[in-house]
């Protein structure tokens, strides 16, 4: 997918053009995506890493877009005014690609990668509305359906997990899985092993 940028260039690398207009929208469309703003390094990092990924993936398998059109058509049509087209549908695609790898990833790892590094605790209520707190577990703790509906729902802040049983995730949850998520991605060994899934999965 082509860009034809407007705006002051922040970023040009490995043919990758991020404009100051790019960085804007990413901004904008990740607070309101996770529920929490970002930094410019951070969100230029990780729209360098959406870009890289998404292109690369292009260039293997041409109907790549063909085949995820239909995913992301609605959210597109819904909010292009809000983001520019260009880079949110990037950031779609990029997310139905992490979704799905790093749920067949953990699952295969018997869900342990994380263990170490998300410190904070998980909050377990009665009800969608999260008002009334039934327990708090460490990330560790959690039982393995538990680790994969949280990273397959890392957007949803009310998780159903059974019949008067949700979790609720507050933005410090959201922010630290993710920025685990993003850092683990930007490893060589997990880089490469994403790739040749999205590669070999997606088509």
């Amino acid at each position: 997918m082509k860009n034809i940028y407007s705006g002051e260039v922040i970023l040009q690398k490995n043919n990758i053009i991020i404009t100051n207009e790019d960085l804007l929208n990413y901004k904008n469309l990740y607070k309101d995506f996770f529920g929490s703003a970002i930094e410019n390094n951070t969100a230029i990092k990780n729209l360098y890493l959406v870009f890289s990924i998404i292109d690369l993936q292009i260039s293997r398998n041409p109907e790549f877009i063909n085949n995820t059109n239909n995913l992301i058509k609605n959210d597109i049509k819904k909010y292009k005014n809000y983001y520019g087209e260009y880079v949110l549908s990037y950031f779609l695609r990029y997310e139905i690609l992490k979704k799905d790898y790093m749920t067949m990833y953990m699952s295969k790892n018997n869900f342990k990668e994380f263990d170490n590094k998300i410190k904070n605790q998980i909050d377990f209520y009665d009800s969608s509305k999260c008002d009334s707190k039934k327990i708090s577990i460490e990330y560790k703790n959690l039982d393995n359906k538990q680790k994969s509906i949280i990273m397959s729902q890392l957007t949803t802040k009310e998780i159903f997990i059974k019949n008067n049983e949700y979790i609720c995730l507050r933005v410090d949850n959201i922010e630290e899985i993710q920025f685990e998520i993003n850092n683990f991605l930007s490893s060589r060994n997990a880089h490469e092993g994403f790739l040749k899934y999205v590669y070999k999965n997606i088509k």
